[in-house]
């Protein structure tokens, strides 16, 4: 596939994701160095599909920044991290998001290859959004109501 794979980070591991990517024959890639928010945010406003990570020592205790900018945007989203975690379960639901363990591989490349097939309009994924932020909003609400009710029970009843 026509497909162009950058990668936006360096670090410890940049060097062995390097060898990872030869070993699973990636063409086509570009490898950049580490970017400042407003470097990043461009490189995401070009791109086709987002796909986001987080270091391993960081899980549990962050959120990746630059993975909390791109959740409002109609751009197709790839976690690879923790697939039971708090980060996975908040983006899950998000239209045109998958959710991968680091081992998945192959899950991660056909998921990749069907957007590419059947790629979708900006009608399409505006139409998305605007359905997953309802929902959003409407689970906020029933939260809010079970908080409230559970502090004064008798005094926030409302009907359903």
């Amino acid at each position: 596939l026509p497909i162009q794979l950058l990668f936006q980070g360096g670090g410890a591991m940049w060097i062995n994701a390097q060898h990872f990517a030869g070993e699973l024959k990636l063409k086509n890639c570009r490898w950049c160095d580490y970017a400042d928010e407003a470097q990043s945010l461009q490189t995401v406003l070009t791109s086709k599909v987002v796909i986001a990570t987080q270091r391993r020592e960081a899980q549990g205790l962050l959120w990746p920044s630059k993975l909390a900018r791109v959740i409002p945007m109609r751009k197709p989203l790839i976690w690879i991290g923790p697939t039971d975690g708090a980060i996975a379960n908040n983006i899950r639901d998000r239209p045109n998001t998958a959710c991968f363990e680091p081992t998945q591989v192959a899950q991660i490349v056909a998921w990749i290859v069907a957007l590419y097939k059947a790629p979708q309009t900006s009608a399409d994924l505006d139409s998305a959004a605007r359905i997953w932020e309802r929902q959003r909003v409407e689970r906020c609400n029933q939260w809010e109501l079970l908080l409230r009710n559970v502090v004064s029970p008798q005094t926030n009843t409302r009907a359903q």
